[in-house]
């Protein structure tokens, strides 16, 4: 990476959140099944 990706890839670390285990929910706090966000065929 160059200087100036490095750069931005502290930027965004300040803002980064492990989510991990969490429920996805929408921006009203309902949430959304796992089936809602998956591709379908």
């Amino acid at each position: 990476m160059s200087d100036k990706q490095n750069k931005k890839q502290e930027q965004l670390e300040q803002d980064r959140v492990d989510d991990s285990g969490k429920k996805l929910t929408t921006n009203q706090g309902v949430k959304v099944s796992e089936d809602e966000f998956s591709l379908k065929r």
